[in-house]
Order: structure tokens, then C-alpha cells, then sequence
């Protein structure tokens, strides 16, 4: 953990390792630290800089210090708690993500930051790269800090059952500080927690129904590595083929190696391989943009698949000029931004009464020669149609 944070000064990457471990209850209250004498040979430092750091954590009400007995840990499940301080109020929040470049999530702090303006706070915002180090280092050092409340996004692993562990781990770590916190665009199965997200069930039940409104009869779903919202949207499309009559519905839903975020090459070769494996396809539904790219890139590079119907997530303004492309299916990120902000600033107020769950509905952009022959089919004849309760 001190070595990610080689760009702090020395006696704040001490600090920082120290308070880590308290924060995790690795150290507990009443403990007693290294002597300034000991952290300077453990860090290679001298003396006045592991002063510096256990001054520094004195300062944030993490130890305390007095002749004869060293340094001694006060933190209870708050910073300050033994002292009486209660949670500081720094008029601070939080929120991780994984992609702070990407619009999605660019819309997404933007909205946030609009709820926090409206409540006089100010937000940190961390980038963890679909990593659960660094997640688990953002929230650390933002409970260090001394934010009042947490908005995050569960981490995307290889299958449900190291998604659920290795979140809930992560939130437990927050809950141990008595933080609110909100999850945001994933939820967990096995964990109740706050949380403003996309209708994903829905959204994919009807992007599969469209599908089959063009008249596919060989469809399938191409999907990634494992988390609740992709879970969800699998379950869509399987249940819109069920209910259309196909007994191969599951069989139907394609993943491909979980690398990440980023297009791999190996992506790019089990999409070629499904192609070729499978000719006769004639509609897909992509699980995300990211996704989407991968299958255009194997299409340039094959003559398969010349005439299939896409519907993907994730809008795109220059994918969806693609003309096998019908739909694309685009979240109101800004809305839910500030639905998560709301949610977590009715908590920080104590609201007993808070909203738990907040669901944002996408939008639908329709070719418009599509859109013009949905008239009367329970569609809105627009190129941007919207889900409804």
C-alpha cells in the first residue's frame, strides 16, 4: 500500500499506512504503536519525519501521545470517537468509480456534484480502474479524510460468488466508520445497501423484445465479466426469449473472457470464433458499448454476419452511425448521479424515512426508419423512446 503512494512526502505515506490499518481494525483501541524511533528504521527515515506522521495522526484524532506511554490508538468506529468528537464535520463526500473519463461516468459526478453544491458540500472523486486494490485504498484514504458519506460502485469480478465476497468486504469496511453510504449503478444479491441504478432487467427484456419485433429468429447476447447489472441483463434477454417460445434461451447468452474494461485481442478472437461457429445469426444484444466495439472490429475483419440486427447499452453517438446497428440503449447518467445524492444526503441528515432505492430508466435511440414502423406497438414513434413504470 505505501509504495501506490510514492508522490506524497514520506511522514504522509507513514501516516497513511498507519491509519489503513487502523481503519481496518488491524490496529485497535488501546494499542500501542512503534516509537518514532522504530518507524524511522522501518521506513529508512529519520526521526523528526516519523514524528511528523504520528503528529499527523494525533491531529486527526487517530492516537494519542504522552510521555512515558508512547503512542496509544483512540479510533473506535469513527475518528475522534474516544474523544468524544463524533463524526467531523468536513462538509465532505465521496464517490469511486472506475472510468472517470468515460461519458457515462464523466455525467454521472456530474451529477453528483450538483446535489452537493445544492447541500453546501464539496466531493472528492476517486478513479479505481475496475481495481479492488485501489478501491479499497480510495476508501481508506476518504474515510481518513473525514468525508461524511460514500457513493460507490461495486467492482466487476470474474463470477457472483468473488463479486459478492470481495464487495461486501469493501462495504463492511465502510460500515465499520458508520458512514452512509450509497451504492451506485450496481446493487448486491446477498447484501441489502442503498443504491440508485439502471432498470437493467427491463431495459434489456425490451431491448430483446425489439429485436424480435424485426423479425430475428437466431439471436444472441453477447456478455463480459460477471456483476449484478450484467446478471440482470443476461436474465432480460433470457426471459424475453422464453417467453417468446425458444427452449435454448439460456444456451443462447455468449461471455467472453472477463479481461476488464479495456478490448482485448483474445476478445476479439472469441467473437470471431462465435461468428464463425455460428452463421446463421441474425440479432444480437450487447451487454455494454465496450462489447459492441469488439463485434464491429471481428465484422470488418469477416464477411459473417453481413445482415445481423444489433441492440447494444451503452449509447454511442458514432457507433450508432453502424448500419447493422437498430438501437442503442442510453442511461440518464447526470439523473442518476443526483438520485444517488439525494439518497446519500437524506441519510447524512439523518432522514429515517430516506428513500433505499432509487431506478433510472433508459432511453431507447431508434434508427428513425425503424421508429416509423413502431407506430401503435406500444412505442413512442420518436427516435428516443423512454421505459415507463
Amino acid at each position: 500500500m505505501v509504495s501506490d503512494m510514492a508522490d506524497q512526502f514520506i511522514y504522509e505515506r507513514i501516516a497513511s499506512h498507519l491509519r489503513e490499518l487502523i481503519l481496518k481494525s488491524e490496529l485497535s483501541s488501546g494499542d500501542k504503536l512503534p516509537s518514532a524511533r522504530d518507524l524511522a528504521i522501518q521506513y529508512s527515515t529519520s526521526q523528526i519525519t516519523a514524528n511528523k506522521a504520528l503528529n499527523l495522526l494525533v491531529s486527526e484524532g487517530y492516537i494519542k501521545r504522552s510521555t512515558g506511554s508512547g503512542s496509544i490508538v483512540v479510533h473506535m468506529e469513527t475518528p475522534g470517537a474516544e474523544l468524544g468528537e463524533g463524526v467531523r464535520k468536513t462538509r465532505l463526500v465521496g464517490v469511486i468509480v472506475f472510468d472517470i473519463a468515460h461519458p457515462f461516468w464523466a455525467g454521472t459526478i456530474r451529477g453528483i456534484e450538483e446535489e452537493c453544491r445544492h447541500n453546501g458540500y464539496n466531493l472528492l472523486v476517486g478513479n479505481d480502474e475496475g481495481s479492488l486494490k485501489k478501491a479499497e485504498s480510495y476508501i481508506v484514504n476518504f474515510i481518513a479524510r473525514g468525508v461524511e458519506g460514500l457513493i460507490f460502485v461495486p467492482i466487476g469480478t470474474k463470477d457472483q460468488c468473488s463479486y459478492e465476497r470481495e464487495n461486501r468486504r469493501l462495504l463492511e469496511l465502510i460500515e465499520r466508520t458508520r458512514i452512509p453510504y450509497v451504492l451506485l449503478h450496481r446493487n448486491l444479491e446477498t447484501y441489502s445497501a442503498p443504491v440508485a441504478e439502471l432498470e437493467n432487467y427491463r431495459s434489456a427484456y425490451e431491448a430483446t423484445r425489439l429485436l424480435l419485433k424485426q423479425n430475428v429468429r437466431n439471436p444472441i447476447c453477447i456478455s463480459h465479466y460477471f456483476s449484478q447489472v450484467v446478471q440482470d441483463r443476461e436474465q432480460g434477454f433470457v426471459d424475453a426469449l422464453t417467453n417468446a417460445g425458444f427452449i435454448d434461451a439460456v444456451s443462447r447468452v455468449y461471455h467472453l473472457h472477463p479481461l476488464g474494461q479495456t478490448v482485448d485481442i483474445r476478445e476479439l478472437h472469441e467473437v470471431s470464433t462465435v461468428m464463425a461457429d455460428k452463421p446463421g445469426i441474425d440479432g444480437v444484444l450487447t451487454i455494454a458499448a465496450d462489447m459492441l466495439s469488439v463485434l464491429i472490429q471481428a465484422m470488418r475483419q469477416s464477411n459473417a454476419w453481413e445482415h445481423v440486427k444489433i441492440v447494444s447499452f451503452d449509447f454511442n453517438r458514432s457507433l450508432f452511425r453502424h448500419r447493422n446497428i437498430i438501437a442503442m440503449l442510453d442511461t440518464p447518467s447526470v439523473a442518476m448521479g443526483m438520485q444517488s445524492g439525494i439518497i446519500l444526503f437524506r441519510a447524512i441528515q439523518n432522514e429515517s424515512t430516506y428513500r433505499m432505492q432509487a431506478k433510472v430508466y433508459p432511453i431507447f435511440h431508434i434508427k428513425k426508419e425503424l421508429a416509423d414502423s413502431l407506430d401503435g406497438q406500444g412505442y413512442l414513434v420518436e427516435q428516443q423512446v423512454q421505459l415507463h413504470d
